[in-house]
């Protein structure tokens, strides 16, 4: 099942708004406004879908939130450059889409919080200690992680406990470890075969 990015960047930016300041109501004093930052390697769009999103959650562009979108248009080498910008504005949070840009984030702040996405495993390219506990300033989500392989094997299981044959299908740009990983959590659930 793919997920959807614009979902799981709105998810990573309500999450990060709970703990960065409460939804605004009325005869409260103004409060500072966060501000959240997203660095990607894709090109500019020119605008963002993600205000409305966060409109129907209550949230308001430029009132209640300040989002900061960096795009270095494809070019990688650009990616140092644009997070040590987002760095400078002092945005409450980074949200990194994918491996190059969460290193070019860590690599800038030490000191503001980096939520990733990453569709490859941070773990083998040393960006995180471990899935669980990735150190640092470090959160986040990834897909497609071959350490996962054996749960998703499991919950299979549990709900189809007569299964005895699973396709794995991929992405050829994701963890290459996936297949290894799931035939190997097969044959230790399955010995024998």
């Amino acid at each position: 099942m793919a997920v959807r990015p614009k979902l799981i960047m709105v998810t990573a930016v309500v999450a990060v708004l709970l703990f960065a300041a409460p939804l605004p109501t009325s005869g409260q004093p103004a409060a500072r406004v966060p501000s959240v930052g997203s660095l990607s390697t894709g090109p500019s769009t020119g605008t963002s879908s993600l205000s409305g999103d966060l409109a129907a959650l209550g949230y308001v562009e430029e009132k209640t939130i300040i989002l900061q979108l960096r795009y270095s248009e494809g070019r990688v080498e650009r990616l140092p450059a644009v997070a040590a910008e987002l760095v400078q504005l002092n945005v409450d949070v980074i949200v990194a889409w994918g491996v190059e840009p969460l290193e070019a984030v860590r690599k800038a702040t030490r000191r503001i919080p980096i939520v990733m996405v990453a569709g490859s495993n941070p773990v083998a390219t040393g960006l995180a200690a471990s899935l669980a506990k990735p150190g640092g300033n470090i959160t986040g989500v990834t897909v497609g992680q071959a350490e996962l392989a054996g749960k998703r094997l499991q919950l299979l299981r549990e709900a189809l406990p007569q299964l005895s044959r699973v396709a794995v299908l991929r992405d050829p740009n994701a963890d290459p470890a996936v297949v290894p990983e799931t035939e190997s959590a097969a044959r230790v659930a399955r010995p024998g075969r």
